[in-house]
């Protein structure tokens, strides 16, 4: 028997309309091409995408206020034209359900353990 993830402890979240890239994300400084969590080191496009996705805009921060907690590869970092969302992990079954989370799972939901096909 397989256990799966809970929601909550997969990170899943549903926003309609939302493709789950960074140009949505409260992290993302667009003037910038960079990521708060990510600090000046890192260039980050407006259509990549992490684990880390947050909606919102960004608030202003200077770059003395950056806060560089993690590196791309502990975030998941990756550029997909189209953002992601179940409808395109390879973890989604086509049928309201995940191989990997349980419940009922929108085509236009994400979560912390999205594979991208």
């Amino acid at each position: 028997m397989i256990h799966k993830i809970t929601k909550v402890g997969a990170g899943y979240v549903y926003r309609e309309g939302s493709n789950y890239r960074c140009r949505e994300c409260v992290h993302f400084m667009a003037d910038k091409e960079r990521c708060f969590l990510l600090g000046p080191a890192a260039r980050v496009g407006e259509n990549w995408y992490c684990i880390m996705w947050a909606q919102g805009k960004t608030p202003f921060i200077s770059l003395r206020d950056w806060a560089e907690s993690y590196r791309p590869s502990e975030v998941g970092l990756g550029n997909l034209k189209n953002g992601t969302q179940c409808r395109r992990c390879e973890h989604f079954n086509g049928s309201h359900s995940c191989e990997i989370v349980e419940g009922s799972i929108d085509p236009g939901g994400c979560c912390d353990s999205q594979t991208p096909k």
